[in-house]
């Protein structure tokens, strides 16, 4: 009895050389054993090299195309080549998209401080009238430099031409026209450097009626005094 087989196979002989060999319609006699010979498996290429060797071939053919009909080539035709790279040696697969960082922290706004400027004071028949500007616009304008009135953060003690002192809190400021008073994390400061002085507190007795009107103007009055008294003897 007779067998008829197709069999294509890679022969892989003891000597180590591979060749194909493709028998059709091979008869095989009743009682005669056909040696198999020995199979190996294909080695399969990866997608992206086998899309490489694809993209290559294109573009060849296109090549080839386009030198025959007398035109020399373009580079548009080797567009994906160019722009993938792929003779670089060193070419790899792209890596994972890398974040932005995130912007660094808005910095805190920077707190506004205030300030009065006395820029001049006039002597009127009835009062002194200070001009005074400020950061705030309820602080700016021309003002009566009487005593108690309220200008800015305080209150004025006493007003000549030369200047005035304001009263802020415990403290008595030196105020001469020209000069600025500015706000700090400790109350408020002069730029000229003028001396700040604290109106002493009276100390109230048990037998003394509860004043603090009659306390505390005396004391404060006297420093006024010695402000005033100074800040002539400066202008002289």
């Amino acid at each position: 009895m007779n067998r008829t087989f197709h069999h294509q196979a890679e022969l892989v002989p003891p000597h180590g050389i591979t060749f194909h060999h493709q028998r059709d319609h091979v008869t095989q006699p009743a009682g005669f054993a056909l040696e198999e010979p020995v199979l190996r498996n294909r080695p399969v290429l990866p997608a992206s090299t086998r899309t490489v060797l694809l993209t290559m071939t294109a573009s060849f053919l296109a090549l080839c195309a386009v030198q025959g009909a007398g035109t020399p080539p373009s580079m548009e035709a080797f567009g994906i080549i160019v722009d993938r790279n792929v003779f670089d040696p060193g070419r790899s697969r792209p890596g994972p998209p890398v974040k932005a960082p995130l912007p660094p922290p808005a910095p805190e706004p920077v707190k506004q401080r205030d300030h009065l400027h006395l820029t001049g004071i006039l002597l009127g028949e009835d009062a002194i009238i200070g001009f005074v500007s400020s950061s705030r616009a309820e602080w700016t304008g021309a003002f009566t430099l009487a005593q108690g009135q309220e200008i800015g953060p305080g209150r004025i003690g006493i007003a000549d031409t030369g200047g005035v002192t304001l009263i802020i809190g415990d403290a008595i400021m030196d105020w001469p026209v020209g000069t600025q008073l500015e706000e700090a994390d400790d109350g408020w400061r002069s730029t000229e450097g003028r001396a700040t002085l604290t109106a002493p507190k009276a100390t109230p007795s048990l037998t003394d009626p509860p004043s603090n009107a009659s306390s505390e103007a005396p004391a404060a009055n006297d420093v006024l005094k010695r402000l005033m008294e100074r800040r002539r003897k400066e202008s002289k």
